[in-house]
């Protein structure tokens, strides 16, 4: 279940790389059964940038430059 998120989001953060955007835009759903979930964390690694998911577990998050690394957290999920 963990993977599947993990390559999920890894997958969208590659794609934003590419293009070389400032904002990204995703979903958070659990990987066993595709439900989305709704407040799950995300920010920008070692920064306290960051921002909740809504209620149907999307997001936007600005970037402060071309590379970044994210991280996702939800309570009852192991990071």
């Amino acid at each position: 279940m963990k993977k599947t998120l993990y390559y999920a989001l890894l997958l969208l953060f590659a794609t934003s790389i590419c293009f070389a955007q400032e904002t990204i835009r995703g979903r958070v759903v659990a990987a066993s059964d595709g439900t989305a979930l709704p407040g799950a964390s995300i920010k920008l690694k070692g920064s306290s940038v960051g921002v909740s998911a809504d209620s149907t577990g999307n997001f936007t998050l600005q970037l402060p430059g071309n590379s970044a690394t994210i991280q996702v957290s939800f309570l009852g999920y192991k990071t």
